[in-house]
């Protein structure tokens, strides 16, 4: 189940939530494959979707988050390598007060601070 975290229900457009909706539905019919991947220790998948940049110039990547385990998880602190284009990026991932279910699948945007990607003003899709 796409379950949305409080921050993204209140701003996502209608039409924004109907793209990733459409996604998700790829996700798990499993024909939705990502030009990049994303580790982590935990019993997370991240599945990366769109690379952007903000008027800060930090790399954002907005990707699914889904919990792999057999019980609900949170995530603090959490070390995360995102791989793409030959690069390699490390952050370490807070989601406040998420506690995603067992299989189900969130919304998530990671910052990169630093990164080596030129930047563009129109976001890319990192899926095929």
């Amino acid at each position: 189940m796409l379950q949305l975290q409080p921050k993204w229900a209140k701003t996502i457009d209608s039409n924004d939530l109907t793209f990733y909706e459409n996604l998700y539905e790829r996700l798990q019919d499993q024909t939705l494959k990502s030009k990049a991947s994303i580790s982590s220790p935990r019993s997370f998948s991240f599945t990366p979707l769109v690379k952007a940049f903000n008027h800060e110039e930090k790399l954002l990547i907005i990707c699914f988050v889904t919990n792999m385990s057999d019980e609900p998880l949170d995530l603090i602190d959490v070390p995360i390598t995102f791989y793409a284009e030959e690069h390699s990026l490390q952050t370490d991932v807070t989601i406040d007060q998420l506690n995603l279910d067992a299989g189900n699948t969130t919304l998530w945007t990671l910052i990169f601070e630093n990164h080596p990607y030129e930047i563009k003003k129109q976001p890319s899709f990192l899926f095929e």
